[in-house]
């Protein structure tokens, strides 16, 4: 369990880099605004800055897909654990669901706030032993069996 924790966490630390970036160059564009207000560059410096910091985000971005996938291989895709524990093999499962999706262009925010989450379900409260966030209680539970994209799409007869 610790094991799959710390790829989590290894995997956020990299999900981390462009929402840091994005707030961190949010400021210099409105900056370069101000400046140009008082000094007159004419409007190519707030262009220029908006764009750069723009260029900045994405490639920080591209980075950090080819982190992931590089570390998804390396660390995730053939990680061996326990089959016979199901709460293990749903949080295998989830983290490689969340790396894959992380991958997707567009939806980075989904799975890295879910990620986070799921980092945080790890621990445990310190009164009572349980998980202090209890948000993946559906999906891992010691009763059920793992998850799969397939239980989706059988038709269920009642």
């Amino acid at each position: 369990m610790e094991k799959i924790k710390k790829i989590n966490k290894i995997f956020l630390s990299f999900e981390v880099i462009p929402f840091a970036m994005m707030i961190l160059l949010a400021f210099p564009p409105i900056i370069a605004s101000l400046i140009n207000n008082r000094l007159q560059y004419g409007r190519d410096l707030y262009d220029r800055v908006s764009f750069y910091c723009y260029i900045s985000i994405m490639v920080a971005y591209a980075i950090t897909i080819l982190l992931e996938i590089i570390f998804y291989f390396i660390l995730l895709k053939n990680y061996q654990y326990d089959r016979s524990n199901i709460e293990l093999a749903n949080r295998v499962k989830v983290t490689k669901v969340l790396s894959i999706l992380y991958i997707i262009p567009g939806l980075y925010a989904i799975p890295f706030y879910f990620r986070f989450l799921h980092i945080r379900s790890f621990r445990e409260n310190k009164k009572s032993g349980q998980p202090a966030y209890h948000f993946w209680e559906f999906f891992i539970k010691p009763n059920r069996k793992p998850i799969e994209l397939k239980d989706f799409f059988i038709k269920i007869d009642n």
